[in-house]
């Protein structure tokens, strides 16, 4: 019998490969699939705190997410641990169970319900969320091969987003304003190749960077390439995974002008009027290192402020986001591709640190 160590538990994932997986003759591959689905199934858990998580019983999900063209076959899973008793329950709104089907407006949250509980009445502490693993394997012809091994906390992709209470929006780039602040970089860009989304740019060097205060989130837009006119980058926000998602679009119009802030999405009573964005004058390499590798290309830079009402994040410091940057023909994603973008299964959460 295999056996595990102590307080290990093993979230068992297993894929059936079907020959219209891909739309593509031959079969392809395990090796050839390794890649894609890195880039087309997303799993995420909302295990929320490190620690003592675990006393006695505790509930948590597994939330997944494909944009293959057609269905992941069986997604069939099973818990090994030799410390809990386990249940598993597959989302009532699931789709297709036990098929992963696209992602799509109306097909956005496929998810399991995990509860451990101490076997033999026994109260079992869980000390180490990266004692919980998710395996993910692949079955082609009926043999089973494990192509991840993931622990369950790096599956919550969460980021601390520090908070500088004295902030201000002046145009004025500066590493007292930016030197700590949380950093979102690295936009692929993705084309469709036989029913999956594919890499095929990772050259975007536009970044992001993000400091909040009680009442608002503040974004340094630096965006690679001087008079790169269309470019646009989207801030879309959701309270948590089950809440609508809000979306900020900042557009430039012309190489000399300021970004122009447009909800995307806009809730009851919920306006733009207090957005400020100013295009930065000054050196925007200043407060970089030297030896940062985004140095090369040059940078549009805009400092901005977003109330954070206008987002619905007014009344929590926890919440999930994306990021997207390039023209509506050709965007870069932060997570996610063209077709899971919006889909909040897909954000990272964010901490606002206070």
């Amino acid at each position: 019998m295999l056996r595990f160590a102590k307080y290990t538990v093993f979230i068992q994932l297993t894929l059936s490969v079907c020959g219209n997986l891909l739309s593509a003759a031959p079969l392809p591959s395990v090796d050839d699939l390794i890649p894609l689905l890195k880039d087309n199934l997303t799993i995420k858990s909302d295990m929320l705190q490190r620690g003592p998580v675990i006393k006695g019983e505790k509930t948590f999900r597994i939330y997944l997410n494909s944009t293959f063209s057609s269905a992941v076959s069986g997604v069939i899973t099973n818990v090994l641990s030799d410390q809990y008793q386990v249940t598993i329950t597959p989302s009532p709104t699931w789709k297709g169970f036990p098929d992963l089907l696209p992602t799509s407006p109306t097909n956005n949250c496929s998810y399991y319900s995990v509860t451990l509980k101490g076997r033999n009445g026994k109260i079992a502490n869980f000390t180490n969320l990266d004692d919980i693993f998710v395996q993910v394997s692949l079955t082609q012809d009926n043999t089973p091969q494990t192509i991840a091994l993931v622990p369950l906390a790096e599956t919550l992709d969460e980021f601390a987003i520090p908070v500088n209470k004295s902030m201000t929006i002046d145009g004025k780039v500066s590493a007292s304003k930016w030197g700590n602040a949380l950093v979102v970089s690295n936009f692929p860009h993705f084309k469709n190749v036989g029913g999956a989304q594919v890499v095929t740019d990772r050259s975007n060097n536009s970044r992001v960077f993000l400091g909040a205060d009680a009442d608002n989130l503040y974004l340094l837009l630096a965006i690679a390439g001087v008079g790169a006119n269309g470019t646009k980058v989207d801030l879309l926000v959701a309270p948590d995974i089950d809440s609508p998602v809000l979306g900020l679009e900042f557009e430039r119009i012309d190489a000399n002008a300021s970004l122009i802030g447009k909800v995307l999405t806009v809730p009851p009573g919920k306006d733009t009027a207090d957005v400020l964005c100013l295009k930065c004058t000054d050196d925007p390499l200043l407060f970089l290192s030297p030896k940062d590798p985004f140095q090369a290309p040059p940078f549009e830079i805009y400092e901005c402020k977003i109330p954070r009402r206008i987002m619905g994040i007014d009344n929590t410091n926890t919440f999930l986001a994306n990021v997207t940057v390039g023209s509506p023909w050709d965007k870069g994603y932060w997570r996610g591709n063209m077709l899971s973008a919006t889909n909040p299964v897909i954000f990272a959460k964010f901490v606002i640190k206070q």
